[in-house]
C-alpha cells in the first residue's frame, strides 16, 4: 500500500494540490487519517512519505501496528532519486541539495527508531523485494 496513493485517490487531490491548498500542517493530519484507516486492512506492507513517521505519535503507532523498516539508502543515491521526482514532493520543490540533506539529516533519528533497516543503494526491484522480505522477517522472528 502506497500510502500518498491512498491519500491522493481519497482526497481527489495530488498531494503537492494538497499542499498548496491546505498547507503542511493540514497536509499531515489528512496523512494520520488515512495512516490510522490502514488497521482496518488486512496485513500489508505500506510505503509511507518520508514525513510521515515524524510527525504527530505515528512511528509509535506504526510500531504498535506491525514491523517498521527504514530503507536506508546512500545520501547521493536518495538525493538522485528524489531530484527526478521533486515535482510530485512539495517540501523539495525549488529546494536545493543542501536543503534536502538538511531535511533528510533532521528525520534520521526518527527513522533510526524504526524496528529495522534495509540497506539498499541499486535500482534492482528483485534485490529490493528479497532484502525486504529478509528484514521482515528478522523483525518477526525477533519479535515473535
Amino acid at each position: 500500500v502506497d500510502l500518498d496513493k491512498e491519500i491522493e485517490v481519497g482526497e481527489q487531490s495530488s498531494i503537492a494540490e494538497i499542499f498548496a491548498r491546505a498547507g503542511e500542517a493540514e497536509f499531515r493530519a489528512i496523512e494520520r487519517r488515512y495512516l490510522h484507516q490502514l488497521a482496518v486492512r488486512p496485513p500489508s506492507i505500506v510505503a509511507t512519505g518520508g514525513g510521515t513517521p515524524c510527525f504527530f505519535d505515528n512511528l509509535t503507532w506504526m510500531q504498535a501496528h506491525g514491523a517498521v523498516l527504514f530503507l536506508d539508502v546512500p545520501w547521493e543515491v536518495l538525493l538522485q532519486r528524489l531530484q527526478k521526482d521533486a515535482g510530485a514532493r512539495p517540501l523539495l520543490t525549488h529546494t536545493d541539495a543542501k536543503a534536502i540533506r538538511l531535511l533528510w539529516q533532521s528525520r534520521l533519528p526518527c527513522y533510526r527508531q524504526a524496528h529495522g533497516a534495509i540497506h539498499f543503494s541499486s535500482d534492482d526491484e528483485n534485490v529490493f523485494w528479497e532484502k525486504l522480505c529478509l528484514a521482515a522477517q528478522r523483525v518477526l522472528n525477533a519479535e515473535g
